[in-house]
This record gives structure tokens, sequence and C-alpha cells, in this order.
């Protein structure tokens, strides 16, 4: 859809000394459609269930998905269910799927779930290895005894891999999850923190074969002074550098919603777990704009070397928020608005980004949550921006008549084709819940 004309843009509510600027989209003006993919599930769509009989009171929800070698689509995502004492426990779900969005049996008859009737499983971050096999970070908690913090690694076929068994906790009574990245080495850099008067961060790096890298830290422990030193920050996502660096990012801040941050920031430390002084301000680059709450949910690594961050900011409904910054941490002023870009795509509506992927041609796609209009259901969001960040087009899904749907998760497939991944409401109005969605596009068009 265009950008507003008449009101072409809007000004983000901050004060008299700052200015950014808003792009919006005519509410009235029709949403262009996506291409979608006819070949994959029905008529681009593919829904999947993990049904809990006979409790009507289930749910799943995706989170990230991934193409193995072999073709096969896996999603990973959230299950809860009612369980033991007429309690819900959350789990972890897995499907693979074939290229034509059919359950592959090859997967482990083609759902993989990870779920305990009195005891919560968590799914704080998940990505795969080049051979195809997946990792997975998780917290188990059950009614009794401390929580404690796992590391999975699934193989190619959806079975757990139970020859890796990492050790990600440090030496205090409780460590919790953060976000993990595998190097171009096949060492694994997991971010950790522990749980004391107030939390301190921790990298573990870990050789390919889950033991810890001695000559990383302390026995493969570096604590990160300078992520500690920030204000109260919440970690979205951790990426290995090719330089050996690892950028650690998200937002900072009091919160009592997920989305109301004071700002955004990113942490880059060399190999050896240290602040890299040649980046920001003694290792950190920091985005503020005017007061207005926001928080990050994404971050792409550009071939150039620039930072690209996704997320959400109040101003006063919930927009879409992208930043970018240069390698050396200094905001990059050649992307939208003195290098920020805030999109409303439902005018006093809810809009919200969740991840971002890059065209070979420079241009971002980016998928979350909006509404055509205010106050009706979420569909999924799928967007196209230039290079400099200024929007072009965009697409709403809705898989479920008149319900919530949102999408976590978007992949450019090696032909091209755009799947994207997560939620819409089970169509049977009897069960409480959600299940997972997959929507393929060839394309989305403003012609």
């Amino acid at each position: 859809m265009k950008p507003c004309a008449a009101n072409r843009f809007k000004p983000a509510i901050i004060s008299a000394f700052q200015f950014f600027v808003v792009f919006c989209w005519l509410a009235a003006a029709p949403v262009y459609a996506g291409i979608f993919d006819g070949t994959f599930g029905a008529s681009g769509k593919v829904r999947v269930e993990f049904p809990f009989p006979p409790t009507n009171d289930y749910s799943s929800s995706g989170y990230r998905v991934f193409i193995q070698p072999s073709g096969r689509i896996v999603g990973i995502g959230f299950h809860r269910a009612t369980g033991s004492k007429g309690a819900t426990w959350s789990g972890v779900a897995m499907v693979g799927l074939t290229q034509t969005g059919a359950l592959d049996e090859g997967f482990s008859g083609g759902k993989v779930l990870n779920w305990d009737s009195g005891s919560n499983i968590g799914l704080n971050d998940a990505q795969m290895l080049p051979d195809g096999r997946l990792l997975y970070l998780s917290l188990y908690n059950s009614i009794i005894g401390v929580p404690i913090l796992n590391f999975y690694r699934v193989n190619t076929d959806g079975s757990t891999d139970t020859s890796f068994a990492p050790n990600v906790r440090i030496n205090t009574s409780r460590t919790y999850p953060g976000r993990f990245a595998v190097q171009a080495d096949g060492k694994i850099i997991v971010l950790v923190f522990t749980g004391e008067t107030s939390n301190r961060f921790y990298l573990i790096r870990l050789l390919p074969d889950g033991s810890r890298d001695p000559g990383f830290g302390s026995g493969g422990v570096k604590e990160i002074i300078r992520l500690n030193n920030l204000s109260k920050p919440s970690v979205s996502f951790v990426r290995a550098l090719p330089n050996g660096k690892t950028l650690i990012g998200g937002s900072l801040g009091d919160s009592t919603n997920i989305q109301e941050h004071d700002e955004l920031f990113l942490l880059r430390v060399d190999s050896d777990g240290n602040a890299d002084h040649s980046f920001g301000g003694l290792g950190a680059a920091r985005l503020r704009l005017g007061g207005l709450k926001m928080s990050a949910a994404d971050l792409a690594v550009q071939p150039d070397g620039r930072y690209l961050i996704l997320g959400s900011i109040k101003n006063p409904d919930s927009d879409v928020l992208m930043a970018r910054f240069t390698s050396r941490g200094k905001t990059d002023g050649s992307f939208g608005n003195a290098g920020n870009v805030i999109t409303d795509f439902t005018i006093n509506g809810e809009d919200s980004g969740a991840r971002l992927a890059l065209l070979s041609n420079g241009k971002i796609i980016v998928v979350g949550r909006a509404s055509l209009s205010a106050g009706a259901p979420w569909n999924f969001l799928l967007a196209r921006h230039a290079s400099n960040g200024l929007p072009e087009v965009q697409t709403q899904t809705a898989f479920t008549n008149e319900q919530n749907s949102g999408a976590s998760d978007v992949i450019i497939q090696p032909d091209g084709k755009i799947l994207v991944f997560g939620f819409t409401r089970n169509p049977n109005p009897e069960i409480n819940g959600n299940i997972f969605a997959f929507a393929r596009y060839m394309g989305i068009t403003n012609d």
C-alpha cells in the first residue's frame, strides 16, 4: 500500500525540539494482495494443530521456521495444554513439512512435542545448524525445585540428540536463558543471566560437541560487565559476526509491558568477550526517541556490515520501528529519517514487527501483525521496504475469520518464495487456543 497522500506523514509525538517522520497507510485504500503460492497447502496456507483430547484447552504458536538442506520445512514454537492438577503447562512443539505443505513423515511422523504434564518447558531461542540439525534453549520449571536451564540439539529427523548435553549453567542457584548464536567455526555463543539482586549476564562459549571452550574466559564463561552496567537490559538477539565478534542487542529501561522500554541498544564484544571500544560508546550503541516507549524484536546484519534493528514503538498506538547503525555503532543517516523509520500500517490500530529478512537486491522484508482497521483482528503482516527503509508495499493475511493471527518469522527460500510462520486462532470454536500457521507467497506487489 502506498504511503498516505494528503496526510502523507504522521509526526511522532515527541518533544518540540525533535521530529521524526511516521509513514502511514490510507485505511480506506485497498491492501494489495500477496501473491500466494498455490503449490503450498490450501491456496498457499497451511495450518497445523497439536490436539490434546479429551481436553479442549490447548494452544500452539509458531516461533521460528527453517529449511533444512533437504528442502524440508521445520517450524518450532510454543505449546500449552491442561495437565496435572488441572493446571496449564507449557512445552515445545515442532513440525516438519514437505515443500508442498504436507506433513513430512520422515520428521518423526511430522510432529514432535516436548511437553510434560506437570512442568513448564520454555522456549527462548532456536537456530538451525548448517547440516539441518536444530538447537534450542529452554528452561525446565517443575512445581517444586529450582528451574533448570537446558540446551537441546535435534537431529534432522526430529529426534533428540541425546549425545548433546552441554552445561550452560552458571555456578549459582538459578541460571536463566537469554539467546544464542552459532559461529562460522561451529562454536556456539550462549548468553545467560543469573537472577541475583540485579541480573548478571554471562557468555558461555561451547565447542561444536557441546563441551565448554577452555580458550574463552574462565573455563568457557565470561561475565559481560559492559552489559551489566547498562540500565536494566532486556536481550532480544545475539548474533555471531564473521570476524569472530558477537553482537548483543535489545531494549533498556523499566517496562511493565514487553513493548514499553526507554531505549534500544547494541553491544559488540570481541572474540574474548570484552567490550569492543571501536563500536559506539565503550562498545555500546543506544537509541532513544524523544521519550517514546519501544522494544527490539530482531536484527539483521547487512552484507555491507550495517546493523538493522526491527521492533515496535508506542506513538501513541503501536507502530513498526526500524533503526540502522553503521559498523562503528553510529546512527546511519542514509536510512529513513536520521536513521529511523516508523511505519503505521493501521491508523489508531496496533501494529508490531517480529522478524526481518533481506532480499538480494537490498530491499527489506518485515513480518509481524497488523489489522485492516482500528479494533479489527490482527492479521499476518508482510511488508516490503526499500533499502533506505522507506515503505513500498504491504499485505495482510487472515487465517481464521474474525479471529487474531500473527506472523513471528520469515525466510526467503532459495527459489525466492517468501515463507511466513506464526499462529492463528483454532478455527474450531470449541477449542480454546491457537494453532501453527504458515503462508507462502510468490511475492507482493502494488501493481
